[in-house]
């Protein structure tokens, strides 16, 4: 499964929730129900027949993924000498740290 910008939020967003729910409980409290930990997060409470619903929502459309369908070559070096043999434009991406800013 490949990961895009919108699953990762979601995955970070659920792990930030978890995280908060186990820090909110005590040890000596009774356990929360899914509708609480919902609720006291002023969340909505997903059923489950809405998660259909919202599993087609996160998922990225096919204009979102076409990134995967592009060639990408690997290292500068290839990607100038096909960029010379073609005689096409090179596009150099490059950046430094997590996409989402969670380093």
């Amino acid at each position: 499964m490949k990961h895009t910008h919108r699953s990762s939020v979601f995955a970070c967003l659920a792990l930030a929730i978890l995280s908060t729910v186990a820090l909110a409980q005590d040890q000596d409290s009774k356990p929360l129900s899914d509708a609480e930990i919902a609720a006291d997060l002023r969340l909505p409470y997903i059923t489950l027949p809405e998660l259909p619903a919202w599993r087609d929502f996160i998922r990225p459309t096919e204009a979102e993924a076409s990134y995967s369908s592009v060639d990408w070559i690997p290292t500068f070096a290839d990607g100038l000498r096909a960029s010379a043999e073609q005689n096409k434009p090179l596009l150099f991406w490059a950046m430094n740290g997590h996409p989402l800013g969670c380093t």
